[in-house]
């Protein structure tokens, strides 16, 4: 929606709302969810596991937008790594073969759904590397809230979902922990990869103290095999070496103060740093590229509770820095170029809460951000934002539940470019629970997706391979006249959810305007593929989600889960013929299998996902760009032994299928084909808790 004015009875409501907020203090996670799924410490070490079939814990709070809830006991008991593992088993979100948690797709479009670590969004970067999400393990985590739909709340840019992370609070007595070590290794005649990692993780709390020291250290080689076949029937093959190095530090601190509010004082901090090497050769050129990148996080977070209020003070400053050299050697002479960019962002909320009687609860809240970016080849760009944001759910019956909310967002952009938008962001959901199995829901929103900072620096990343800037392998920029999205969205779920498992069946339609669309273009001699606002876009298809789950006496637990995602983007600009969005497959499925025998503790799990091929017209280029269809394979498998010992075997990817773009005319000549190697990976991890 267009800049546009609330009503005054709404801004009158929403000031003396966060007001009150002002005046009355509470504490503890305004999130808070009740799941059925728990893990208690047995003592030497060992770990006892144990958990029911529900899919979806349902939530303290009073809401009528449905959420899904993955507590750390599900990802121990199904011997999950990380983050990316759990995910799998999560409505709505498809995960690519090489891609981790922060690279997933919510159904299947091309808007990542936001991710936050206990409620605040995370930076990443174009060359940062893995993102720090990935490099979380179980023991870091309490639970992993999933929404599937657009909230006031969470900010107008989760129209693409928000995957929130919610870490878990130091427990009582000593110092304990749990300390990881991993080594991998594949190859074969044409490509090989070695991984080495470790993970570790301290926590204890004494008195009010409570401390917590999170690390991983990964080191990565690779080589892998490219394939470029030209129109004249010459075929060109180049090798290509990775050298990658991942180290993360993330000390916390909390404490209580047993006050008439109950206060809690958190202060994380989150260090990382990434460094890669990769160097491809092939007949008659070679290219090198060194990056490097580091970023350092500050979050004070303060939370307070008082019988049905709380509230929620956060403060978070990050500073993020990017290096790249990239130096191409063709015909005997050595072009170096070089890229330094620079992020800096602050942030300031409030968030309140708080019930009135057993069926209504209102939330409220303001929000600050400034981000900063900096490069060497460019002018510096300065982002401001504000938001405030006005949400209430009434529980009318046990069947009826109802939740609207409204969101006014201020959006300023200054130096590269001056912008500046206004939106108010409407949303409506309700959903009946006709018995406690059976519930239809229906949610309507207007909201907007703000571009990723770092999708706005014009900067350009030279790409590697022997066909860098081509059509298929084109160099990386930004665009700094980006606009956000405007996405009008209407979505209906029919459940049947039990403690031995059930289906979601959702149906949803998005109408987007300014849609952000990758786009190729050629810029001097070479391709350059940057984000553009297209007119229009129109998104819709249906999703099917099923999930049953089987326990014995005997100590056997099995649970299988699946889904199929469809969708329909299309593109619709003036006085031009509708085409299909370039990067959006008709569809994905997916389907895992997770097992645990107790008596012998051990656990295995497999998950199976399928992008069918397609193909899409390339945006104001005279080629269609054919993808063939890819099945991905992980499995897992984790033995528990006496004194706190464990031994994990992992595969990624394992059936490595190679991803083939071929570039054909209209009329269906061939161009020009790439053809990318696939790597597997094996990983084996000795575990030891303390």
């Amino acid at each position: 929606m267009r800049s546009s004015s609330p009503k005054p009875l709404l801004y009158r409501r929403l000031i003396l709302s966060c007001w009150a907020g002002c005046s009355v203090i509470t504490s503890g996670y305004a999130e808070t969810v009740n799941t059925p799924t728990v893990a208690t410490s047995t003592g030497g070490g060992q770990l006892t596991i144990r958990a029911d079939a529900s899919s979806n814990p349902v939530s303290e709070e009073i809401s009528a937008i449905a959420k899904t809830v993955i507590s750390q006991a599900e990802m121990l008991r199904y011997g999950d790594a990380s983050v990316t593992d759990a995910l799998r088993r999560a409505t709505g979100i498809q995960i690519g073969a090489t891609g981790g948690a922060g690279r997933a797709q919510f159904r299947g479009s091309t808007a990542a759904p936001t991710i936050l670590v206990n409620g605040e969004a995370v930076q990443g970067g174009r060359r940062a590397g893995a993102s720090l999400i990935d490099t979380f393990t179980p023991e870091m985590i309490d639970r992993i809230e999933v929404t599937r739909q657009a909230s006031v709340t969470q900010g107008s840019v989760a129209a693409g979902g928000v995957i929130n992370i919610i870490l878990k609070d130091p427990r009582a007595g000593t110092l304990g922990g749990v300390i990881k070590l991993g080594y991998g290794e594949f190859s074969d005649s044409e490509q090989e990869q070695q991984q080495r990692q470790m993970n570790l993780q301290l926590d204890g709390k004494r008195d009010k103290l409570g401390y917590s020291v999170s690390a991983s250290q990964s080191r990565n080689h690779s080589t892998t095999q490219t394939e470029l076949t030209r129109a004249d029937g010459n075929v060109t093959v180049q090798r290509q070496q990775n050298e990658g190095e991942f180290k993360m530090l993330a000390p916390r601190l909390q404490y209580e103060f047993k006050d008439a509010h109950n206060s809690k004082l958190f202060v994380e901090s989150f260090y990382r740093e990434h460094a890669a090497i990769s160097q491809s050769s092939s007949q008659n050129n070679s290219t090198q590229q060194q990056t490097n990148s580091d970023s350092t996080r500050l979050n004070l977070r303060l939370e307070q509770k008082h019988g049905a209020r709380e509230d929620k003070w956060r403060i978070s400053a990050q500073q993020q820095n990017e290096q790249q050299m990239t130096l191409s050697n063709s015909s005997g002479q050595a072009v170096p170029r070089l890229v330094e960019e620079q992020t800096r962002d602050w942030s300031a909320s409030y968030a309140g809460s708080q019930k009135i009687g057993a069926a209504h609860q209102v939330k409220f809240g303001a929000e600050l951000r400034q981000t900063q970016l900096d490069s060497n080849l460019d002018a510096p760009l300065t982002e401001d934002r504000q938001a405030l944001y006005l949400e209430e759910n009434w529980k009318i019956t046990e069947q009826h539940t109802i939740t609207a909310g409204l969101r006014q967002e201020w959006l300023k952009r200054s130096g590269l470019v001056d912008y500046q938008q206004n939106s108010l962001s409407p949303a409506l959901a309700y959903r009946y629970q006709y018995n406690p199995a059976w519930s239809v829901q229906v949610g309507y929103s207007q909201s907007q997706r703000t571009p990723r900072s770092d999708d706005l620096l014009p900067t350009v990343t030279a790409s590697t391979n022997l066909d860098a800037g081509s059509l298929n392998n084109p160099d990386q920029g930004g665009n700094p006249n980006l606009k956000p999205e405007q996405i009008q969205s209407v979505e209906s779920t029919l459940g049947y959810n039990s403690e031995a498992g059930g289906f979601n069946l959702t149906v949803f339609r998005r109408n987007i305007d300014d849609y952000i669309e990758k786009v190729v273009s050629l810029e001097g001699d070479r391709f350059v593929e940057r984000p553009q606002n297209q007119a229009q876009a129109l998104a819709s298809g249906v999703e099917l989600s099923a999930r049953w789950a089987l326990r014995s006496q005997d100590g056997h637990s099995l649970l299988l889960n699946g889904q199929i995602s469809t969708i329909r983007a299309e593109i619709r600009r003036a006085g031009q013929a509708d085409r299909l969005a370039s990067n959006v497959a008709p569809y994905s499925s997916s389907i895992g299998l997770s097992y645990q025998y107790q008596p012998l503790k051990w656990s295995s799990s497999l998950n199976i996902g399928y992008q069918p091929s397609y193909s899409r017209p390339l945006d104001d280029q005279p080629y269609i760009r054919s993808v063939n269809a890819r099945t991905t394979l992980d499995i897992s498998s984790t033995k528990r032994f006496d004194q706190g010992w464990a031994l994990t075997v992992s595969g990624r990817n394992l059936l490595a299928v190679e991803r083939i773009e071929r570039l054909t005319t209209p009329e269906g000549g061939f161009f020009q084909q790439r053809r990318a190697e696939s790597l597997p990976s094996v990983l084996l991890t000795l575990e030891k808790r303390f």
